[in-house]
């Protein structure tokens, strides 16, 4: 087996970290020339000792990283960790593409967020690509804290790990009684 270093990176070779946001974290993970998705989901021993598999590895620095800057910088940024073709549904309604999703994020009504993480899960997909859970609360300007749900879709394009999906909901039920 050959060791290969991977450098997570997003994007236009944005990279982001595992845990620190601004440096490039290297995972040094043992894999075959060909990756395959046996070798990737099988249970390790390593993996009782509390050691992470690569994607949630990944999973974790990609929720980091796009919360943090969801809730710290200018949003219209956050249009470089999606693929050019990517698709986010916010509350029902469809953005395709870089652009618009980046649009649509910075046209949010608010001035000021925080995102407060409850849950995340992380799976492989048999295609190579990492499916990502958020449950948690969120609290805009001087509202109400509110739960909300996301659930994003990346993938290895060039080197480089982006987003393609992303589905976005509040946790609220608005159902006529």
């Amino acid at each position: 087996m050959r060791r290969h270093t991977f450098v997570m990176t997003l994007g236009r070779g944005s990279p982001f970290s595992l845990g620190l946001t601004g440096f490039v974290s290297t995972l040094a993970c043992p894999l075959t020339e060909k990756v395959s998705y046996k070798l990737r989901t099988r249970f390790k021993a390593s993996h009782m000792a509390g050691e992470k598999e690569i994607w949630e590895k990944i999973g974790e620095g990609f929720v980091q990283e796009y919360y943090h800057q969801f809730d710290n910088t200018n949003r219209m940024g956050l249009g470089y960790l999606y693929s050019g073709q990517a698709c986010l549904t916010w509350e029902g309604t469809i953005f395709q593409g870089r652009e618009a999703i980046a649009g649509k994020l910075a046209s949010l009504p608010f001035k000021r967020i925080q995102h407060i993480i409850t849950e995340k899960d992380f799976q492989p997909t048999i295609d190579s690509c990492v499916l990502i859970m958020v449950f948690g609360q969120l609290q805009a300007d001087e509202e109400q804290p509110m739960a909300f749900h996301q659930v994003f879709m990346l993938k290895s394009q060039n080197g480089s790990w982006a987003c393609t999906n992303d589905v976005f909901r509040l946790g609220i039920h608005n159902i006529p009684v």
